[in-house]
């Protein structure tokens, strides 16, 4: 078995790869050592590099993962998008090749795709892709998608499970940066006048006052929640309490959502934009609907028929929880990636 030193991006509790390293990976491969620009947290061992932004800013956290290798005798460097956790340790393989690298790749090959990161990825020894859509965006720097293993990241199926327990009126839950790529102005503009409680979890990139601010003018204030950054436990109670999940990102980033995930997991239809990887998770009609972006009318339509014909939102609850049974089992989806970081 390999040692294997995984190199995040953001530490627990917030940022999907977070909850994926602390959560999934880390309940199957022990001991953990995170490489991150985070304190130390929990059981999990994260470091920290102050950075300054000039290109010099790598040398620290070179040295930093070189005496992380040698005292752990690593072999395998996991690295979470192209850049900078790729480019790292890109960089760290070329002085030292015995190591191998596995780079992970997101929405960043098509949001932002840079010329050098074919230089990256075609210099490391795996590409990992979280979904179809992620492969595929190898193609704007020139790289087969067929380069990629597709491995989904998976979800903790015994803490995400369904629950009898539901507010009224109905509520609906969003998880994740308040960010304007969030579309959550659509999000409120949908649900006005509804009989609905609306929570917003998560932490505030700047557009919080704008959202309350719109929200007064709707004159729906009562019907509206934030509830600021939230630990692993209080969102689990978040999901497993709303009856319904909505997405309405505008960005191409997504590649398919770890909140996405969770919710289905816990039996809730979801209702989400028809960006990134997305569909791929959320089967239209089957498991919750999916809507053009920034289209609040049919976003509305869509949760005004979850809400008001009786059943439906049970019956795509159940296929939503079986389809997360099959695809995002964290118990499979870790072992498979240790399996093919075993194997480099």
């Amino acid at each position: 078995m390999n040692n294997i030193l995984f190199l995040g991006s953001i530490a627990p509790p917030h940022g999907g790869i977070a909850e994926h390293l602390k959560w999934e990976i880390g309940k199957y491969h022990q001991p953990m050592l995170v490489f991150d620009y985070a304190k130390e947290t929990g059981e999990m061992k994260f470091y920290l590099p102050r950075l300054p932004w000039r290109k010099l800013r790598y040398l620290p956290a070179l040295f930093r993962i070189h005496k992380l290798v040698v005292d752990n005798k690593i072999n395998v460097l996991a690295a979470y998008h192209t850049y900078p956790e790729g480019y790292l340790a890109y960089l760290y393989k070329k002085s030292f090749p015995h190591i191998r690298v596995a780079v992970t790749i997101f929405g960043e090959l098509h949001t932002n795709p840079k010329r050098w990161y074919r230089k990256i990825l075609a210099g490391v020894n795996a590409i990992l892709a979280t979904s179809h859509y992620c492969a595929k965006g190898l193609e704007n720097i020139g790289i087969p998608p067929r380069w990629a293993e597709i491995i989904h990241h998976g979800v903790d199926l015994e803490k995400f499970h369904p629950a009898r327990n539901k507010f009224e009126p109905p509520m609906i839950l969003y998880v994740g940066y308040l960010h304007p790529r969030a579309g959550l102005e659509c999000l409120i503009d949908a649900t006005q006048g509804l009989n609905l409680r609306v929570a917003l979890a998560g932490e505030d990139y700047g557009i919080r006052k704008d959202l309350e601010k719109r929200i007064r003018e709707s004159g729906q204030n009562a019907n509206y929640y934030f509830t600021g950054p939230l630990c692993h436990d209080e969102v689990i109670l978040f999901f497993k309490y709303a009856s319904i999940y909505v997405c309405p990102m505008n960005t191409k980033a997504p590649c398919m959502g770890a909140s996405i995930k969770h919710a289905m997991a816990c039996g809730l239809p979801v209702v989400a934009s028809n960006v990134g990887g997305i569909p791929e998770a959320v089967v239209h009609g089957v498991t919750g609907f999916i809507f053009e972006v920034d289209d609040a009318g049919e976003l509305r339509n869509m949760l005004c028929t979850l809400l008001y014909q009786p059943g439906l939102p049970e019956k795509m609850g159940k296929a939503a929880r079986k389809r997360a049974e099959e695809l995002f089992d964290a118990a499979k989806t870790s072992r498979e990636i240790l399996d093919t970081l075993n194997k480099l």
